[in-house]
C-alpha cells in the first residue's frame, strides 16, 4: 500500500532527475507523511477499519523499502521507476530521522511494539551516523541541526534510549556552535536558492527554516513544556509527551 507522486507534481529540479515521477520517502512529502496521519486517525477513531488497512499496508511497503546495501542511510530520499537508491543526510524533512518519528507515532497510535522496536534500531542509526555524512549544513528545523536534535530528542523523551538522548544533545551544541552574533536573524542564517538554482544565505526569521523555529527546537529541549507546537511537523503522537 502507497502512493505514487506522478511528474506533474513535481518541481522542476525534482522532475529533472525523475522525469517518471517517483515514491517519496520524506516525512514532509511522501509516504511516512501519510503514516503519520493515518496513524492519528486510527488513535482518533475515525473509519477505524479502513484506516487501519491502511496503515499496516503503508508501514509494510515502507519498510520494504530499506537498503541493503550498506549506505550511509538506512533509506533513500525517493524511489525512482530504473533509478538507484541514493543516500540520503539525516533531517526531519527527508531521512531516517522522520521515519523513524512516523514509525513510532505509528507505533504508538495502534499498540503495535515491532513497529516502535523498529523505529527506536533506525533512529539510533541516525545517533550514531558520523556527522560529518549526515548533510547538515545549517540549524534550521526542517533539514538543520535544531531539527534534527528536535527529532531525536522527542523519540528519547518517549523511550528513554539514552543514546538518542546523547546525540539530541550533540545537535543542539552544534546549532549553537553555528549561531553568528550579529548577522541573519538572532545570529542565524538559512539556506536558500534563487530560481536558476544559486544558493546563498539568507536571514530567515520563520519557523520550517529560520530562527523561529530553532528558538522553538530550543526551548523544546531545556524546558518541561510540552512542545505540541510540533504537530504540525507529524512529531506529536499519543504518549510522546
Amino acid at each position: 500500500m502507497t502512493w505514487f507522486t506522478p511528474p506533474d507534481h513535481l518541481p522542476d529540479w525534482q522532475r529533472n532527475r525523475c522525469p517518471d515521477g517517483y515514491y517519496n520517502l520524506g516525512l514532509a512529502h511522501g509516504v511516512p507523511g501519510v503514516i503519520a496521519v493515518l496513524a492519528s486517525t486510527c488513535a482518533a477513531g475515525i473509519r477505524p477499519r479502513k484506516a487501519r488497512k491502511l496503515l499496516d499496508g503503508s508501514v509494510t511497503w515502507l519498510l520494504s523499502q530499506e537498503r541493503e546495501d550498506g549506505g550511509a542511510s538506512r533509506f533513500p530520499a525517493w524511489i525512482a521507476p530504473g533509478a538507484k537508491p541514493e543516500d540520503c543526510r539525516s533531517a526531519w524533512c527527508y531521512g531516517d530521522p522522520g521515519i523513524a518519528a512516523a514509525l513510532l507515532c505509528a507505533a504508538r497510535s495502534v499498540n503495535q511494539p515491532d513497529w516502535e522496536r523498529k523505529a527506536i534500531e533506525i533512529a539510533r542509526g541516525v545517533a550514531t551516523r558520523p556527522p560529518d555524512e549526515a548533510g547538515v549544513i545549517d540549524a534550521g528545523l526542517c533539514h538543520g541541526a535544531a531539527g534534527l536534535g528536535h527529532v531525536l530528542n522527542r523519540i528519547y523523551q518517549a523511550t528513554g534510549e539514552e543514546t538518542l538522548g546523547e546525540a539530541a544533545r550533540f545537535w543542539f551544541e552544534r546549532t549553537l556552535a553555528m549561531r553568528e552574533p550579529g548577522r541573519g536573524v538572532g545570529g542565524f542564517l538559512a539556506p536558500a536558492a534563487k530560481e536558476d538554482g544559486t544558493r546563498y544565505w539568507n536571514d530567515e526569521a520563520g519557523i520550517l527554516t529560520g530562527a523561529s523555529g530553532i528558538a522553538l527546537a530550543l526551548l523544546a529541549a531545556t524546558t518541561a513544556v510540552e512542545p505540541a507546537w510540533d504537530r504540525m511537523l507529524l512529531l506529536s503522537t499519543p504518549d510522546l509527551g
